[in-house]
């Protein structure tokens, strides 16, 4: 599965973005923890293109984009 990070999250990850191989479907709030980004610092996950939540699952053929919380009035 690919993930890749935008806008502050990619400045603040090791890397933007990352090539995972699954054994099995695990959940985003995990994977989110594995790339060392903060998940509150998480506003929106795409999976596919479609808006979830940290609480999904995801398998090895799904893209992630993770976007920042964003902020201002």
């Amino acid at each position: 599965m690919r993930i890749f990070l935008h806008k502050t999250l990619a400045a603040d990850a090791k890397a933007p973005e990352a090539e995972i191989q699954l054994s099995e479907e695990r959940k985003i709030s995990e994977l989110i923890e594995q790339m060392e980004v903060a998940l509150e610092d998480v506003g929106i996950i795409l999976k596919n293109g479609v808006w979830v939540n940290a609480e999904d699952y995801v398998g090895n053929n799904d893209k992630l984009e993770l976007f920042p919380v964003l902020a201002g009035g």
